[in-house]
């Protein structure tokens, strides 16, 4: 009896300690799971506004990225997504409004388990078109390859601005206060147009076209290569359009021998091949003197030899000189025997006078040159003249015997009255310089007639 009950004291003994084992055991392995969990690490988010591209291959432009210098470019509102390697969205903050800048950091600390991680970044888009995204913390990160945005060209507002599309990745560690951040690209391209007068008198410039231009949906979110380069890429089916910046309310003043300041157009992101044009792109720039109508001057911009593109977040300076041509005039006159000669003279504008002391037959021959060259062809007489228009002033017709106008050789022809009839007319000349294949200039001045 006595036997058996230390057998079975022994048997309890033995029981008792393989179950003190195993929870010594189990508290061993808590311990090491506790010790092997990463710790959750404060974390800070920035947004930062991306640098212009200063590498856009124009004859203007130095390669260098710029900084944003207009509010319309700084960040006004953002929300920042934070995704995990499973693509969970395990943070999403949200700004609201706030004061425009190029760099914003979240005033919220908040915590992120050791790991990497990816940022995507949204700035200046309205709220609506950020919850169609349908970006929630805790679900899946959407895919936005195919998702798209809209601002009509030569846009006044802030200018919308997103992250890469794969996502900006980050690597959380064990260590205080990391800061980490996003770089969020404009969705549109800039150009910056300054005006030269080498004119003799004061130009205003009325407004600019530029055309093809894409008015379709441009993707929301920029391809970048490995070199952090943007990839052109555009919708299907998109559209383009002239893009007109029309300044009559505050047209753009320039005196003689002066440069403007800056005007800026945005635009969406474009590529002149769906026009089916030349690799350039037509820039029309109206621009008059006080005396005159709006005239057209036509250039070429070319962005890149080599390319037809013009990217988002591109910023191309484009210089227009608005007179590079110099005019001269010959008069030929036929007075009764012992008149006088005609004298001719110019203003301290572009226009000439032409003084008559009697009446007679004469003749106007205008001659061209550019700027800076030495010889002077007669308007009829040179290839590079499309078209060569006159247009008589109304007041003072009453001098004529017969009003000037264009002979078939190009020479302007009339006579002056006899009678002792005085006055004054003028003559404005209108020439469309061709400059190129593709590139024309209309040029307009005044012949004052002048009948003593």
């Amino acid at each position: 009896m006595q036997y058996n009950i230390l057998k079975i004291s022994l048997l309890h003994n033995i029981i008792l300690i393989c179950i003190i084992s195993a929870i010594c055991l189990s508290c061993n392995d808590n311990d090491e799971v506790s010790e092997n969990t990463p710790t959750p690490q404060d974390v800070t988010l920035s947004i930062v506004a991306a640098k212009a591209n200063g590498n856009v291959s124009t004859r203007v432009t130095d390669g260098v990225p710029k900084d944003p210098d207009a509010e319309v470019e700084l960040i006004h509102k953002y929300w920042i997504a934070v995704a995990d390697n499973a693509g969970k969205v395990v943070k999403l903050v949200s700004s609201g409004a706030v004061s425009p800048a190029e760099i914003h950091t979240y005033s919220e600390k908040f915590q992120l388990t050791p790991g990497t991680y990816r940022l995507y970044g949204f700035s200046n888009i309205e709220d609506s078109e950020f919850q169609a995204l349908g970006i929630t913390e805790g679900s899946q990160m959407p895919d936005l390859t195919n998702k798209t945005i809209q601002r009509p060209n030569n846009y006044k507002g802030n200018i919308p601005m997103t992250s890469r599309l794969d996502g900006q990745t980050i690597r959380v560690t064990e260590g205080d206060d990391q800061n980490f951040s996003v770089e969020v690209i404009r969705t549109m391209a800039k150009l910056e147009f300054t005006f030269f007068n080498s004119a003799k008198e004061e130009m205003m410039v009325n407004s600019i076209n530029i055309e093809p231009i894409s008015n379709s949906p441009v993707f929301l979110m920029p391809r970048l290569d490995n070199n952090e380069k943007i990839l052109f890429s555009l919708p299907a089916s998109t559209t383009t359009e002239r893009v007109k910046d029309t300044l009559i309310t505050s047209p753009i003043v320039i005196a003689k021998g002066a440069t403007s300041g800056s005007h800026y157009i945005y635009v969406n992101e474009s590529d002149n091949k769906a026009a089916n044009v030349t690799e350039s792109y037509a820039l029309r720039v109206y621009a008059k003197r006080s005396w005159d109508i709006d005239t057209e001057q036509r250039y070429n911009l070319i962005l890149n030899t080599d390319m037809n593109e013009l990217r988002r977040n591109d910023w191309v300076k484009i210089p227009v000189d608005l007179g590079s041509y110099e005019y001269y005039l010959r008069v030929l006159f036929y007075p009764p025997i012992g008149g006088l000669p005609a004298t001719v003279s110019r203003a301290e504008t572009d226009d000439f006078v032409t003084t008559f002391l009697a009446g007679g037959p004469f003749v106007i021959q205008p001659f061209i040159r550019e700027t800076g060259t030495t010889e002077w062809i007669q308007i009829f007489r040179t290839s590079i003249v499309e078209e060569y228009t006159i247009q008589l002033g109304e007041e003072g017709r009453e001098i004529y015997a017969l009003a000037p106008e264009m002979h078939e050789s190009g020479e302007i022809i009339g006579e002056l009255k006899s009678d002792g009839t005085t006055g004054t007319n003028y003559v404005i000349i209108s020439i469309k310089v061709k400059l190129s294949e593709t590139l024309s200039r209309v040029l307009r001045f005044r012949v004052f007639i002048v009948k003593k």
